[in-house]
C-alpha cells in the first residue's frame, strides 16, 4: 500500500497527540511532522512537503486561511474543526476535504486519506 506524507497543525497539543496516535494505525499514513503554531507548521509544510496537509482554522497569531495563504506549494487540505461554521468556507479556499474533531477511530483517517488521494 502505498503511504502518503501527512502534516498536521494544530494548537491543540491533546488533538495533536490523539492524531499521532490515529496516524499510526493508518498504514496509508507517513506523519512527517505535527506543528501546534500555525507559523512553524507553514515553515515545516514548506521543508518537509507533505502531500496532504490536515490543518486547525481557529489558531492564535496566524489562522487555518492565512497558513494557506502563507504556502507557495499547497498540499491537498483538509480542515480539521470542531466549529461547524467552517465547513461551507471550503469553498473559498483551496480545500479538498472538511473534518469534524474529533476523528472516530483509525478507519475514518483512512477513509479520508484514501478520499483525498484520489480526488
Amino acid at each position: 500500500m502505498e503511504k502518503y506524507r501527512c502534516v498536521a497543525i494544530d494548537d491543540d497539543l491533546v488533538y495533536l497527540e490523539i492524531f499521532k496516535k490515529l496516524a499510526e494505525k493508518v498504514e496509508c499514513i507517513d506523519l512527517v511532522g505535527t506543528f501546534s503554531s500555525a507559523i512553524d507548521g507553514a515553515v515545516g509544510v514548506s521543508k518537509l512537503k507533505p502531500q496532504i496537509l490536515f490543518l486547525d482554522i481557529e489558531m492564535p497569531y496566524l489562522d487555518g486561511y492565512e497558513t494557506i495563504s502563507t504556502l507557495e506549494e499547497k498540499p491537498k487540505i483538509v480542515i480539521v474543526s470542531s466549529h461547524l461554521e467552517y465547513e461551507t468556507d471550503e469553498l473559498k479556499i483551496d480545500v479538498k476535504k472538511y473534518v469534524r474533531k474529533p476523528f472516530e477511530g483509525p478507519e475514518q483517517l483512512e477513509e479520508i486519506v484514501k478520499e483525498v488521494m484520489e480526488a
